[in-house]
């Protein structure tokens, strides 16, 4: 077995170097980890940590003087720290579970920055692969859910260490008489008899049915699975990629390209929605259905809401997957940006940033032919009042849109237009000195300060979406 495990590891860390820490409780899974680890160690010459973490959860639990003897035995270095759970967990049973496990990385990423560990190991066996697969069926899983648990994966998104599962290929069954070979005891920790976790009744009760009835042992046969999925699912990852329907990270919200999802294989584009969807939490096939139905002819402001908090928003080339009421990212094609208070004096000439934007700013001797896009804004240079100023939309504020042939309140102009509610705090609308609307920049010209053949000087103000 230890031949297999130096065989994995290696595979696992490829060129990584530098000390590993190996997560263990006292448990027969991770006690196995640490034995294995340490006989690799010595063989292959890498530095060894052991880190076990207490929530204190069981006292009198002897965890850290079985590992300390352990420890000192086989020569290994262990590291262990006490984690308080927060007090308000005790209010929300339901959450102990998962946050106590947050915690215990938490720590584990701050040991091993403390030890220069860039690889933090932890025992999870075939069995864990066969438990989740079976808790992501019963919940009702795409094809995602069946990927199980990464045997190698980032601590998390913006992490520099790797988390590996080098003993997602033995069993338990296999790990526990190991370690009897060697000589090596464990502790029995009780929580995992608690059957008010769905994970511990499919341990205790589904699997040893299934065991049972059918005179098979359905661990292997679920981590093959798990593998054969993941191999699966990380084609059709690259495959999204590559077709350009990777969603983009802004802010709270995932970015995808609406032309893309229209014009791309429709596998690639269900798979790259239910991903999305699946990021924030929202595990559902009608809610892919009606989003790619909607996707087909869905004006600019709408919004399907897809669960308590979340919602899919449609612009004109994206769609937007984050919180409802959370205004989208200043990088939209309508430019958004909150100003302080008197807003900002529009310059001669140049380049003004704008939150995600770039305006330019230009001065033209000569006429200029009206633009026919709303990120490019024309006006006579000698019919304006000014000073120009930026700033966003106040209570009461009219405007009189260019060909409209008569004036109309601003808040009714965004309604029209679609805008979504949440955007329009937030809208940008340049000013003369009347506080007159002259443009909302993105959405509509005023009819204020024309051009015309018999214009001398123009200025020209053009949006520039690619800076954003």
């Amino acid at each position: 077995m230890l031949q297999a495990f130096r065989n994995k590891l290696k595979s696992l860390r490829s060129q990584e170097g530098g000390a590993i820490l190996a997560a263990c409780s006292g448990g027969s899974d991770s006690m196995a980890l640490a034995e294995l680890a340490a006989g690799a160690a010595e063989i292959d010459g890498f530095e060894l940590i052991v880190a076990h973490t207490d929530h204190g959860l069981r006292e009198e639990s002897g965890e850290r003087e079985h590992l300390e003897n352990w420890a000192k035995a086989r020569g290994v270095r262990l590291i262990s720290r006490a984690i308080a759970l927060p007090e308000s967990l005790e209010e929300e049973p339901g959450n102990l579970e998962a946050r106590a496990r947050e915690l215990r990385y938490r720590a584990l990423e701050r040991i091993a920055h403390e030890v220069g560990a860039k690889i933090i190991l932890t025992g999870h066996t075939a069995d864990d692969q066969a438990e989740t697969l079976w808790l992501w069926l019963l919940r009702g899983t795409g094809l995602r859910g069946l990927r199980g648990i990464a045997p190698s994966r980032p601590l998390h998104e913006d992490s520099d260490l790797r988390l590996l599962r080098p003993l997602l290929d033995c069993t338990r069954i296999e790990l526990r008489k190991y370690l009897q070979s060697r000589g090596v005891t464990w502790l029995e920790d009780p929580s995992t008899e608690d059957r008010a976790f769905r994970r511990n009744r499919i341990r205790h009760e589904l699997l040893p049915y299934l065991r049972e009835t059918f005179e098979m042992d359905p661990v292997p046969g679920a981590a093959r699975l798990g593998t054969q999925a993941r191999d699966l699912t990380d084609f059709l990852d690259g495959e999204a990629i590559d077709h350009g329907l990777e969603p983009e990270h802004l802010g709270a919200f995932l970015r995808l390209n609406r032309e893309a999802l229209l014009t791309r294989p429709p596998t690639l584009a269900r798979w790259a929605i239910a991903g999305a969807l699946m990021h924030k939490g929202v595990a559902s096939d009608l809610s892919v259905a009606r989003i790619l139905e909607l996707n087909k002819a869905a004006a600019t402001g709408k919004i399907l809401e897809l669960g308590e908090d979340i919602a899919a928003l449609f612009t004109s080339l994206h769609l937007y997957l984050g919180p409802k009421d959370l205004a989208l990212p200043e990088a939209e094609e309508i430019p958004l940006h909150r100003f302080e208070p008197g807003g900002k004096i529009l310059p001669d000439w140049g380049d003004m940033r704008i939150g995600a934007w770039t305006l330019r700013i230009r001065e033209l001797g000569h006429y200029q032919a009206p633009p026919e896009s709303a990120a490019q804004a024309i006006f006579d240079l000698n019919a304006l009042n000014g000073p120009l100023r930026l700033d966003n939309p106040k209570p009461g504020m009219r405007i009189r849109p260019m060909g409209a042939g008569g004036g109309k309140s601003l808040s009714d102009l965004l309604i029209d237009r679609k805008v979504p509610r949440h955007w329009r705090r937030n809208l940008i609308v340049l000013i003369d000195n009347n506080d007159v609307i002259l443009w909302v920049l993105g959405l509509a010209r005023g009819e204020g300060a024309p051009v015309g053949p018999e214009t001398k000087s123009c200025l020209t103000l053009d949006l520039d979406r690619a800076s954003s």
